[in-house]
């Protein structure tokens, strides 16, 4: 994780809750380390007969089986289907949303060699569990392309999750630090991977305003430059070309 212009790594590990041993946190390299986590034998290994299964199949649930249809279909070839239903199948990933789960933000997930189950209070939980699947699963899955003979399986175990911190979340600053659309798309993917809620993105300050609004086109025409920004003299206000002086 990343805090601009200086670089700064956060530990997830560190103030969270975890009953596995060391072995299996090598086994299970989930960050940050769930509230519990219970190995089991075996895996499940996704087919063309996977489906995703959802209890109740709405714009906001329909989020995160999309999202792992895609992560499935990346690297497979795999069209795996999303459906509604009432109760999981064989080879399946039963998505249920659960009143029973107290944390708005928890889940609680079972993997076994025949199905996965995800239980959640909300989407949100359906979501952070998906993504604790997407770092189960072999890193071939972050790839866009088909990879030939590819198998993707995930190791069985059952996990009670839940944030410690209702807030969480990172910092980007466009304001000093230009990037591209591409580059800040994946930031935020990878903050959404490592279960944060929260995208601070720095977007205007004095150095100049970094968004278009066409209703203002000034604020990027004229706010987006001032005498004081890159490649100038900052305490004389003058400017001078940078790249050529020596």
């Amino acid at each position: 994780m990343k805090h601009y212009p200086f670089l700064c790594i956060i530990f997830l590990f560190a103030g969270c809750n975890s009953d596995f041993s060391s072995k299996n946190k090598n086994a299970y390299a989930i960050i940050p380390a769930p509230l519990s986590l219970v190995s089991k034998d075996g895996s499940f290994t996704f087919s063309e007969k996977s489906k995703i299964i959802v209890s109740e199949l709405n714009s906001e649930t329909k989020l995160a089986a999309d999202f792992l249809a895609r992560l499935i279909k990346n690297p497979t070839g795999l069209n795996t289907p999303v459906e509604q239903g009432s109760k999981g199948i064989s080879r399946s990933v039963f998505m249920l949303l659960d009143t029973s789960i107290a944390n708005k933000e928890g889940y609680a997930l079972k993997i076994t060699p025949k199905i996965i189950t995800i239980r959640a209070k909300t989407a949100v939980g359906l979501f952070y569990a998906v993504q604790t699947i997407r770092q189960l699963l072999p890193v071939e899955v972050e790839k866009e392309q088909n990879i030939e003979g590819i198998k993707l399986s995930v190791p069985a175990c059952e996990i009670l999750d839940e944030p410690q911190f209702e807030y969480r979340g990172m910092h980007l600053d466009v304001g000093r630090h230009l990037f591209p659309v591409a580059s800040i798309k994946r930031y935020i993917d990878m903050i959404a991977l490592h279960k944060m809620n929260t995208f601070h993105w720095h977007l205007t300050e004095d150095q100049g305003w970094r968004i278009e609004i066409k209703k203002y086109p000034k604020l990027t025409t004229i706010g987006g430059f001032r005498k004081e920004t890159v490649g100038i003299n900052y305490f004389k206000g003058e400017y001078r070309d940078i790249k050529t002086e020596k």
